[in-house]
């Protein structure tokens, strides 16, 4: 189990017997599923089959969490904690969680973990609170089991309710190494065995009975009448599959971990056989014994299998009916398909570089990995090429666009990066912009020259793979346009030109405010249309250059009241001392720009807005310098 992360020395030799696939499939990866919640040393994640989409976690400490399967939950709750009943560390703790079937409308679930004095694995049933079904009884526990241990190791942990019913249990062979007592094959103990009992009745002072058909029932021999499988190691996760096949991971000694196909009475070898392979050379008759259906060896630091689950999820339609499972050492996550005959397929799907405790699905069958160290939850998903993206501005066709500006289109899904071309040919041979590195659906572009016919074009793009790239859409360049440097956050601004369209949302798609004028009688207003001879206040998101098109002013009069007043300019720059006052003397103060600061302004550049004072009411006339 999981202490063989620590502990386990990977013994290296050279493999010839088995050989792991290369083929890696791309298309599949880990998503840190609930970026809000964290857990200490999880080691399952189970769902309790009520129609209410919650996910449990099991900490290896002793509690268990609930919170809704949705990625954007803040917060989890407490559902049960007996962390004060039972003796946690190494391969010791709460280690498996079992919802009854019934549970909906029962609350019955029933629990694995260990105690101490003496040391024991305890197998008990508790009930969930009737008026808080995100909380559990802690006071409702009926113990159903109880077995010793000799060791702190090889305590298996798993128990689920099988398709029939009935409550299956894996036990490992008590600890050490190399089963020191033969617990394995020892079937008057229940250690090293997979249990099977019948929790809804009692009898002979139990908590429950023996299903009929369990291999020793009611057998003269003194062979323990609970035992379904016998000579496991130490089984760290098994699962049903919707046909009902048990299946099993089976954690080795020092070079082989197992993967079985569990049937009713099967005895799958240990400890004369680890994986299909002697371990006890002095007792190697395979006769009458289960071989695995797929072992690996303990090289490329594998040491110890984490079982996992069919899946039979909807998001990852390559992996379906595929045997998903991990080393919790590599970190790597395989599938494993039998065809017809009985023969695996073992193929690679990710090297994760988790300590994978735990595998877990949700009530529509998506399978999850418990990263034990980092403390979080991944789900497996499924990431193929992106979809193909639209363009969205410049329009096709489109005229009079800024020299600066922006190229504009949806998104991808699935993509992670996109891929923009600008071009002044149809064929794409001669690039303005060849960027395949853009991690948002902009891109500024510019400046480019005027009076010119561009071509562009965007695909989608991630690790594994492109969309095909957009038909190329055509724009013309303005044959004059204005440039702005905006900071992030408020600028004092004007327009320079004379435009076609003055909304804020047309001129400034980086902006996040309204723009406000200031009126000298009433204060600050807001105006959705800018107009020249104005100054006007503007918030921006980000530092940028953006540029607007339009007719070149080179001449204006602007009226100008007493008091203050934020005017705008002209297309050339305005030396202040060539501006015309009308009646002569008015102005009373410098004109004033804003960088961050107020500065005094001797020349009136373009875009920019500028505060004057005047003493009385008037005129002021403007003309370019150049």
């Amino acid at each position: 189990m999981i202490n063989r992360y620590f502990l386990l020395g990977v013994v290296s030799i050279i493999l010839t017997l088995i050989c792991f696939s290369t083929k890696t499939f791309p298309q599949t990866l880990l998503k840190d599923q609930f970026l809000n919640l964290s857990f200490t040393n999880p080691v399952g994640l189970y769902e309790a089959g009520d129609g209410t989409d919650r996910l449990f976690v099991v900490e290896q400490g002793g509690s268990i969490r609930v919170f809704q399967n949705d990625s954007t939950v803040l917060s989890s709750k407490i559902f049960l904690d007996i962390s004060d009943s039972i003796i946690s560390g190494g391969e010791l703790g709460l280690l498996g969680l079992a919802f009854h079937p019934q549970y909906a409308t029962n609350g019955y679930f029933c629990l694995n973990y260990t105690r101490d004095s003496s040391l024991r694995t305890v197998i008990s049933r508790f009930q969930a609170s009737a008026s808080n079904p995100d909380s559990a009884d802690p006071t409702s526990e009926t113990v159903l089991l109880e077995q010793d241990q000799p060791f702190t190791n090889h305590n298996g942990g798993q128990i689920a309710f099988g398709p029939d019913g009935y409550l299956y249990i894996a036990l490992g062979d008590g600890g050490s190494g190399g089963d020191p007592f033969d617990y394995g094959q020892n079937k008057s103990i229940l250690l090293g065995k997979i249990l099977r009992i019948d929790v809804d009745s009692a009898s002979g002072g139990n908590q429950y009975t023996i299903p009929p058909s369990n291999p020793f029932y009611n057998n003269t021999s003194g062979f323990k009448e609970e035992i379904f499988a016998l000579g496991l190691r130490n089984p760290w996760r098994f699962s049903f599959d919707q046909t009902g096949t048990l299946w099993l991971a089976d954690v080795g000694q020092s070079k082989w971990e197992e993967i079985d196909t569990v049937v009713n009475g099967g005895n799958y070898g240990w400890s004369f056989m680890e994986g299909k392979h002697c371990y006890r050379p002095s007792n190697c008759d395979t006769a009458g014994l289960v071989l695995p259906i797929w072992e690996y060896f303990h090289d490329s630091d594998r040491c110890s299998i984490t079982g996992g689950f069919v899946y039979r999820g909807a998001d990852i339609p390559s992996l379906y009916g595929k045997y998903i499972y991990a080393d919790i050492c590599s970190g790597e996550i395989w599938s494993l398909t039998l065809n017809q005959a009985g023969a695996p397929t073992n193929t690679l799907l990710l090297s994760s570089g988790k300590a994978i405790s735990s595998f877990g699905i949700d009530q529509s069958q998506e399978l999850y990995v418990c990263s034990y160290d980092e403390g979080r939850i991944y789900r497996l998903i499924s990431l193929g090429p992106p979809e193909p993206v639209t363009l969205i501005s410049p329009i096709n066709d489109a005229s009079n666009v800024p020299i600066i500006g922006s190229c504009i289109w949806s998104s991808s899904v699935n993509a992670t990066r996109y891929h923009l071309q600008v071009a002044t040919d149809s064929l794409f041979s001669s690039f303005i912009v060849n960027d395949s590195t853009i991690q948002d659906t902009s891109q500024q572009i510019g400046p480019l020259a005027y009076s010119t016919t561009y071509y562009w074009r965007v695909r989608a793009l991630n690790d594994f793979g492109a969309s095909t790239f957009t038909d190329a859409q055509t724009f013309t360049t303005a044959m004059y346009s204005a440039s702005y440097y905006v900071m992030k956050g408020w600028n004092l601004i004007s327009l320079p030109l004379d435009v076609e369209d003055g909304r804020v949302t047309t001129l400034f798609l980086s902006a996040i405010s309204q723009a406000f004028r200031y009126n000298p009688s009433t204060g600050y207003e807001t105006e959705d249309t800018l107009k020249p001879r104005v100054g006007y206040w503007i918030k921006f998101a980000d530092s940028l250059t953006v540029a607007i098109s339009g007719i070149q002013r080179f001449n204006d009069t602007i009226d100008v009241v007493a008091g203050w007043n934020l005017i705008g300019t002209l297309s050339e720059p305005v030396a202040v001392d060539s501006i015309i006052q009308q009646p002569s003397g008015i102005l009373i103060s410098n004109f004033f720009e804003y960088v961050g600061s107020y500065q005094k302004a001797f020349i009136l550049m373009p875009s920019k807005g500028y505060w004057v004072k005047a003493g009385a009411a008037g005129k002021i006339i403007l003309r370019a310098t150049n």
